[in-house]
């Protein structure tokens, strides 16, 4: 039976290593964790950024392994490559301005793969990083690949590694939040909040997504009737 690491267990190994950076780095107040920093400084891998060409165009990243090759152009031609162990490759893509927050959460994506590697070695096998397409129709494989639990449980860690609880504290604080963010239903927030939500998220370093999915992981939303949004705040129904 494979073993995996646990939710709780990902949780305070990833806030740790963000204190531990933070403290290195004596970058006390900071509020977006430099997340490049942590993955090469602390975390002791390199990045790289290439043209990926593998069939399966939405594989933006990869943790090599220093055993499983990675397809790249080089010199106009498709070409696989063996990279070195604990090299994180990135697709050029993510170097454009606009993808800023998709390029650090693939960063902490494949500083979590290095760290699951050591923690649960088994899970060592050369890790590519998805983007995961609704219109498309995936193969059973693709899916299972896609889904598995090494990859939700690498986005988990770089969740935390962006968005460590001590730190999103701090952040809710600064925008009078501190007592959580009412939420309607499962997803509908007011205008206001709205606001405040990508103030967040632009301070952080983040995706508006990112930081809704971060908060109710933590249960820091504070849940409320969506009939309650439609007659209030939309003032449906007949409601004055």
């Amino acid at each position: 039976m494979r073993s995996y690491i646990s939710y709780d267990e990902l949780e305070e190994l990833g806030e740790t290593i963000v204190r531990a950076y933070i403290n290195k780095t004596r970058r006390y107040n900071a509020l977006c964790v430099d997340i490049e920093g942590l993955v090469t400084d602390y975390l002791g891998l390199t990045v790289v950024y290439e043209t990926i060409v593998e069939d399966d165009l939405n594989k933006i990243a990869f943790l090599s392994n220093g055993k499983r090759p990675l397809r790249v152009v080089r010199d106009g031609k498709r070409v696989e490559v063996v990279f070195p162990k604990n090299t994180a490759v990135l697709d050029k893509v993510l170097l454009n301005e606009r993808e800023s927050s998709r390029r650090r959460f693939t960063l902490g994506h494949e500083g979590a793969h290095s760290i699951i590697a050591k923690q649960n070695p088994m899970q060592d096998v050369g890790c590519f990083h998805n983007t995961f397409d609704p219109e498309r129709q995936y193969t059973l494989e693709e899916r299972r690949e896609l889904l598995s639990f090494s990859e939700a449980q690498a986005d988990r860690l770089s969740s935390v590694f962006l968005m460590p609880r001590f730190i999103l504290e701090k952040v809710m604080k600064k925008y009078k939040c501190e007592n959580g963010i009412p939420v309607y239903g499962w997803n509908v927030f007011a205008p206001e909040d709205k606001i405040k939500l990508r103030k967040m998220a632009d301070c952080m370093g983040v995706s508006h997504q990112a930081l809704v999915i971060r908060l109710k992981t933590l249960k820091l939303l504070i849940p409320h009737d969506l009939t309650e949004y439609l007659e209030k705040g939309l003032q449906l129904g007949g409601a004055q």
